[in-house]
């Protein structure tokens, strides 16, 4: 059955929201009465929760101890579920738990017990009374009849409230106990009790190695939800929902479907709602162990914003945790590895093939990426409007494309003056007689692209591509060497070299400012060209300054 999911309301005198929903008409009257236990989350996407409990009339009605909008939303999410459960629970009857679940039952009931009274130990005195309790229930217990069981209860009544654990426990997981079950539970509690107590004694005698006991119960584990109306039924579905909230560049969208689609194939199966914690830290077991880099800024990034997103947005995906949330992969970037620029051998190389090739793309773009460290994408996107005049001098205008090319971020618009060098090759003159469109890609007509889908990627990537493959077949094949990215550490080296400041090279090249008065910080076209100017491309191409014997693909 699927259940419409309830709002948060508030109360008159009080500023937190609370949770309000009807019990169905046909459970009214078995319900009344009883004790509903949710579990809610402490914070957004925490795996982390605490309990709130409440007696069941003809509403369920809780507070969810928060104003926070986003936070109460995830709660009342959380709650939802946990009722829905309980609702379906009640419908189906008692039921028999496993020999496995009547020992989760047992740790949940151990972490009950131990968890709250770890931090402050109860006194050995009170201890002593508590290991006596335990004892007498098991006494009790042993006699094997319900009065028997009855006084077991009543033995550790003192310091615990073992039927509202029961009760609670069980509905908040959406289990109605058989009467079987309640027995098989009641006759193994004697045993968890005395455990409790036992590392409790440790706890008090300052010992706080590890606790050995908790790994012998096994997962306390909900059965399936009933699902929530507009909660997600699929990866694709989620990544749509997140894909709505705002513009994000097709390499992002095709990356991050990617990943999804990876991590699917892993879990086997197609349904968001049901990864854990579990299968989060396999999969980065997994892509560690694939020798994968980076995973924690790509793989991992994409997962914990995906679900992040889900549950700041619970009440209409119906997922209230992030089991991604602080799963990390620690990797130290090893030596021999980072990330090179072209030497002076490779740039003259590259400069001269290109000074040789007819087509377009190949001419120009490594001449702009020498004379001015752009990122290539920004440079391939170029448009003949795009080249303007300010302050009297010719310049590139970095800027999102007018057919849908995009540029990194805000930072990355600017303005660069073009070094003399390509003006004296005529790079002016080609972008005259080029026109006002698309100056590398649109064929000999410089047509704009056509209007794009959100995941379409931009001609000017197919540039990019081309073009890296070229600079691979010149022979420059170090992995360390990015063929287009290398063109931006290089530029930045060759800045340093000539006296330029960080801040007017960062500038330049449409790095971030490395603090918020940077962001003040507005470079001028003629300081810009002053900084460009100096990096010699004559000297670079012709090998000045160092013997090179290079012979220029033909």
């Amino acid at each position: 059955m699927v259940f419409r999911m309830a709002r948060p309301t508030k109360r008159n005198n009080s500023a937190n929201a609370q949770f309000r929903q009807r019990v169905p008409t046909d459970l009214v009257e078995s319900l009344r009465g009883q004790v509903f236990v949710a579990r809610l989350p402490v914070e957004l996407g925490s795996s982390e929760t605490f309990t709130v409990q409440t007696k069941i009339g003809e509403t369920v009605v809780f507070s969810l101890r928060t104003a926070q909008t986003t936070l109460r939303n995830a709660r009342n999410a959380a709650a939802q579920q946990q009722v829905n459960a309980f609702f379906e629970a009640a419908r189906r009857g008692p039921e028999d738990l496993t020999f496995k679940q009547i020992n989760a039952l047992c740790g949940e009931l151990y972490r009950h017990i131990v968890t709250p009274r770890e931090e402050n130990p109860p006194t050995a005195l009170e201890l002593e009374i508590m290991a006596s309790d335990a004892l007498e229930a098991r006494y009790n217990i042993d006699h094997c009849t319900e009065a028997g069981r009855q006084r077991a209860i009543a033995a550790v009544g003192k310091w615990l409230d073992l039927e509202a654990f029961i009760s609670g426990t069980a509905t908040s997981l959406g289990i109605a106990l058989s009467e079987r079950s309640r027995i098989d539970f009641l006759e193994a509690m004697p045993d968890t009790l005395a455990e409790a107590v036992k590392v409790l004694n440790m706890r008090r005698a300052a010992n706080y190695a590890p606790d050995p006991t908790t790994a012998r119960y096994a997962p306390l584990v909900a059965p399936r939800k009933p699902d929530v109306v507009g909660g997600v039924q699929t990866f694709d579905e989620l990544f749509d929902k997140w894909k709505s909230i705002g513009t994000h560049a097709p390499a992002t969208l095709t990356r991050w479907r990617g990943i999804l689609k990876r991590f699917k194939a892993f879990v086997g199966h197609d349904d968001p709602r049901r990864v854990t914690r579990a299968d989060a830290l396999r999969w980065k077991d997994d892509l560690v162990a694939a020798g994968l880099q980076r995973i924690d800024m790509s793989f991992l990034a994409t997962m914990r914003r995906l679900y992040g997103y889900s549950v700041e947005n619970a009440e209409t995906t119906g997922i209230t945790e992030n089991p991604f949330d602080k799963v990390k992969a620690k990797q130290k970037v090893q030596a021999g590895t980072g990330r090179l620029p072209f030497s002076r051998e490779e740039v003259a190389l590259i400069l001269r093939a290109s000074r040789l090739k007819k087509a377009a793309y190949l001419r120009w773009i490594p001449w702009l990426q020498a004379a001015s460290g752009a990122r290539v994408a920004e440079l391939a996107q170029l448009w003949g409007s795009m080249v303007v005049t300010v302050d009297g001098l010719p310049c590139i205008k970095i800027t999102p494309a007018p057919d849908g090319g995009r540029i990194k971020n805000d930072t990355s618009e600017r303005i660069i003056p073009i070094h003399p060098t390509l003006i004296a090759d005529g790079f002016l003159d080609f972008v005259k007689a080029r026109g006002n469109g698309p100056l590398f890609y649109g064929g000999t007509k410089a047509k704009p692209a056509e209007p794009q889908s959100d995941e379409q990627k931009h001609p000017s990537k197919g540039v990019s591509n081309r073009l890296a493959a070229w600079v691979r077949e010149l022979g420059i094949t170090d992995p360390r060497k990015a063929p287009n990215h290398a063109w931006r550490r290089w530029v930045k080296t060759e800045l340093g070299r000539t006296g330029c400041t960080d801040r007017l090279a960062d500038a330049i090249q449409g790095h971030a400012a490395a603090n918020e008065g940077g962001r003040y910080y507005h470079a001028s076209a003629e300081d810009m060209l002053s900084a460009i100017a100096k990096i010699d491309l004559e000297a670079a191409v012709t090998g000045k300054d160092q013997a090179l014997a290079i012979a220029a693909p033909a």
